[in-house]
């Protein structure tokens, strides 16, 4: 039963052993500051520009990793809104500065929070990492008037709760439709993985697809994982490589000018009011 079991997760007793091994060699690494600085940027940079703005968890490799992340992230965010507050007032098109404010009205009305199991003497043990749990712990714990509580809160697609930051919690047994956005920092593979990815794949109007932001190069074990879990009748994989899709869309994009232009229409000249060539090498 135990073979079955470990069959089943996708990991027998060498592949277990040698995946702690690697994490324990590689666990600093994802805990350094310039590695959690870049991908709290990117995420800065990213969760507002994603199209469907759904909501999104980002993935620690544990509690006080993932309360680094979160004061990373609310220093960028707002480092970013000061910086959109200046391009608006220095942008000399109304159009630009539309979308400028757009954006930065979305990230004013944009919260977050922590959500992370609680343990005795909590409070101490974050302290002597440079952290405090107080105020996250207080929000994880309050209960407004009507009973509504974080949970429910995240789960509200209406309510400003968009971000959380998590290592283990709300990652399995948890649904919450309109989550669409994933940022992995923490080596997962199997069902552990597969559970993982769930969040952001349930069906929510506007939403044709999860997005999971890949910090760690687990594309290999997704399809692994994938191929055992959620392979299909006709053997496609319901994944595909960024390249390809990126190249894709170029060609969409090449094949939609030409089409036009057959017709009359130059696209080009509908790009800033004809002041910018259309260059598909700089469209990714």
């Amino acid at each position: 039963a135990r073979a079955r079991q470990q069959q089943a997760a996708g990991c027998d007793d060498a592949e277990r052993e040698r995946l702690t091994n690697i994490y324990a060699k590689n666990e600093e690494i994802f805990k350094r500051d310039d590695w959690l600085e870049d991908n709290a940027r990117n995420i800065v940079q990213h969760f507002p520009r994603r199209g469907f703005l759904g909501k999104g968890m980002v993935i620690s490799v544990d509690k006080f990793t993932a309360v680094r992340m979160y004061d990373k992230v609310q220093r960028l965010w707002k480092e970013e809104i000061q910086s959109l507050n200046l391009q608006i007032m220095k942008s000399e098109s109304e159009e630009e500065r539309l979308e400028l404010k757009k954006g930065r009205d979305y990230m004013n009305g944009v919260e977050m929070a922590v959500v992370v199991s609680e343990e005795a003497d909590e409070e101490k043990k974050f302290e002597a990492q440079g952290l405090s749990i107080k105020k996250h712990r207080e929000r994880m714990k309050y209960v407004d008037e009507n009973g509504i509580d974080i949970e429910v809160n995240f789960k509200d697609p209406d309510h400003p709760l968009q971000l959380v930051f998590v290592c283990s919690m709300w990652l399995t047994g948890f649904d919450a439709p309109s989550v669409s956005t994933l940022y992995i920092d923490k080596p997962m593979k199997g069902h552990t993985l597969m559970q993982a990815i769930a969040r952001a794949n349930r069906v929510f109007p506007g939403k044709t697809c999860g997005i999971i932001v890949d910090h760690l190069d687990l594309f290999k074990y997704l399809k692994n994982a994938l191929a055992e879990y959620a392979d299909g009748d006709d053997g496609e994989m319901p994944i595909k490589d960024l390249d390809k899709l990126v190249g894709q869309l170029n060609e969409a994009v090449e094949k939609g000018c030409s089409f036009c232009l057959e017709h009359g229409v130059d696209l080009n000249l509908a790009v800033k009011h004809g002041e910018y060539t259309l260059d598909d090498s700089e469209l990714f």
